[in-house]
């Protein structure tokens, strides 16, 4: 098994801020994302019958990023699912699920 080194890299254009997640970055619970260094904890809402996904993220300038991407691969091919900001709730920031490239891909998350 290979070891992954994760960093979460932001991409800044104009207002837009963009968080880059990777499938380890993602847990299964809220206690499991605290675990790990950030400035907040953040969810993922899922469409359908999906759980939410938590992550530790960092703040810019004071904010939140505007968009969480989470890049990964189906059959070879790269793959992206985006989430939008879209509120502050329970101590938490939320992303609402945007796109996703691929219509049959799917990711498991860390607990």
């Amino acid at each position: 098994m290979n070891d992954i080194t994760t960093t979460i890299p932001t991409i800044e254009r104009e207002d837009l801020v963009i968080l880059r997640l990777t499938t380890p970055d993602l847990h299964s619970t809220r206690a499991a994302a605290e675990a790990f260094e950030g400035d907040f904890v953040g969810f993922l809402q899922q469409n359908g019958l999906g759980s939410p996904s938590y992550f530790a993220g960092t703040l810019i300038d004071g904010k939140a990023p505007n968009r969480a991407v989470l890049a990964y691969d189906v059959d070879g091919q790269p793959t992206e699912r985006i989430w939008n900001y879209s509120r502050e709730t329970n101590g938490s920031i939320a992303y609402k699920f945007r796109n996703d490239n691929s219509s049959h891909g799917y990711t498991t998350v860390a607990e």
